[in-house]
């Protein structure tokens, strides 16, 4: 589940934090879409920060223990953007943003030729066509948490070391907890460490934490009532 927030403000007319500092781009969650928005930020000279609440080389998330298959729909993203378009809004009812839907049908391919670009390797894992695009090495499908090691967690931490050695910051231990509002505009974000509350001040905020599915009250308000009898596949990190 992903979320995605992005908000500007004029750094000239707000006092966006006590140093005068301000970021171009934070983001909240360091996942797959949080650490891919990341390293593509500061490619293309924007000043950037992760906050991921999660810590050590292998902190839990969604993507690391994920299968690790990118498909759209269950079809190739490298098929006609009307294709993957269409199987959208069939898989959603007629329900999605046509925004999002076509920038995901026309671009899903380029995230691909993006991630080999930065070393990723995929496999194909079998003939059906939404195992065409699978990361090396796979994880196999049984249960069990055998995620160490196989594509995804091999992902994340190539795209936390890229970025940090691109001059990202990564504030690993620490959780975001709200927006930071200004005059009605977002300007940041509110964070704890070590139950300490600071300020991480932005002129952008993107928001990409996994969701709130492992969050049983928030599920049982806006999915449904059988909170623990739905069989959940993440890392129970999104709240």
């Amino acid at each position: 589940m992903l979320r995605l927030v992005f908000s500007c403000v004029d750094a000239g007319r707000y006092p966006l934090s006590e140093s005068g500092d301000v970021n171009d781009l934070v983001i909240v969650g360091g996942g797959l879409a949080g650490m891919s928005a990341a390293v593509r930020a500061l490619e293309l000279g924007l000043q950037a920060v992760v906050i991921e609440k999660g810590e050590g080389e292998s902190y839990p998330c969604n993507s690391r223990q994920s299968g690790g298959i990118l498909h759209i729909g269950f079809l190739d993203p490298y098929r006609p953007p009307a294709d993957l378009h269409a199987v959208i809004e069939q898989r959603c009812s007629g329900e999605a943003d046509q925004a999002l839907t076509t920038a995901l049908a026309a671009n899903g391919a380029q995230f691909i030729d993006w991630l080999q670009d930065k070393g990723t390797r995929f496999v194909r894992f079998n003939e059906l066509e939404s195992y065409r695009w699978c990361m090396a090495p796979p994880r196999a499908l049984r249960a069990g948490l055998d995620w160490q090691g196989r594509g995804p967690d091999v992902l994340m931490r190539d795209l936390v070391k890229r970025f940090v050695e691109l001059g990202g910051t990564f504030r690993s231990g620490t959780r975001a907890e709200s927006l930071l509002m200004r005059a009605g505009v977002c300007c940041g974000v509110v964070v704890a460490k070590d139950g300490q509350s600071e300020t991480i001040s932005a002129s952008h905020v993107l928001i990409a934490d996994g969701g709130f599915q492992a969050n049983s009250d928030l599920f049982k308000t806006h999915i449904g009532a059988d909170f623990d009898r739905v069989f959940q596949r993440g890392a129970r990190t999104g709240m």
